[in-house]
């Protein structure tokens, strides 16, 4: 019962971060981001990968895109680094890593910069570098970091998504993607069975089998991101 109660907790505290727990506020400001130009395909752009190999979003069709906007001056951007690589670590214990392709944008910087730091952090996926200064306004985003998650063909599923720190929560909406849930649907089926979480303590609480059914999937590897996290401090 206890070991339960501890995983419970731990549960609560990782959504927590990433979650606002007022259902007033998640409806009104916290959400309504997550239907930003879903369904819309991003206009075109010709990216350079490390081999100076020209690339576009279009090549990696087949796969759902989880692409990450980021630039060397920004400290929050090259801070997803290591927490992408323990998302993907978690979709793989799930056998849903190769569903997703990461794609890692790189922008506002030079090149010498972008490849200097890929160096430093080597960043998971496919990193690409964008020359276009007008991608941010073009594609209806303010700054980096910012995430996209895009369906197999390449229509837009969510803009503004949760980046990779945001454990649980972006786990979620990309499992829920892979089973046809929109991140705004996952989003909200996720907060109501939280709230239940969080005033039973335990996950007897939830009410939607499938979410239950995907909590069982993934504790586990949720434990192993906690110890990792304390020796990442």
């Amino acid at each position: 019962m206890r070991t339960v109660l501890i995983i419970t907790c731990l549960f609560i505290v990782f959504a927590g971060k990433s979650q606002p727990s007022s259902s007033t506020w998640f409806d009104s400001t916290y959400l309504p981001r997550f239907y930003v130009d879903t369904g819309t395909y991003l206009s075109p752009v010709t990216f350079t990968d490390v081999q100076g190999l020209e690339k576009k979003l279009g090549d990696y069709s087949g796969k759902f895109l989880y692409i990450s906007l980021w630039a060397t001056t920004c400290g929050n951007s090259v801070r997803q680094f290591p927490y992408q690589k323990q998302l993907l670590k978690r979709l793989q214990e799930i056998s849903l890593d190769t569903a997703f392709q990461f794609i890692n944008i790189h922008v506002e910087d030079s090149k010498k910069e972008w490849k200097t730091t890929l160096k430093k952090y080597q960043p998971t996926g496919i990193n690409l570098f964008c020359a276009d200064t007008a991608i941010l306004s073009n594609w209806n985003l303010n700054a980096p970091p910012a995430c996209i998650l895009l369906d197999r063909s390449g229509k837009v599923l969510g803009k503004k998504i949760s980046m990779p720190e945001e454990a649980v929560t972006i786990d979620y909406i990309l499992y829920a993607a892979v089973n046809g849930m929109s991140p705004a649907d996952a989003l909200l089926k996720q907060h109501r069975q939280l709230l239940l979480l969080e005033e039973f303590k335990t996950p007897d609480a939830f009410t939607d089998t499938e979410y239950k059914n995907w909590y069982k999937l993934t504790i586990k590897s949720f434990l192993d991101y906690r110890n990792w996290k304390l020796n990442h401090r």
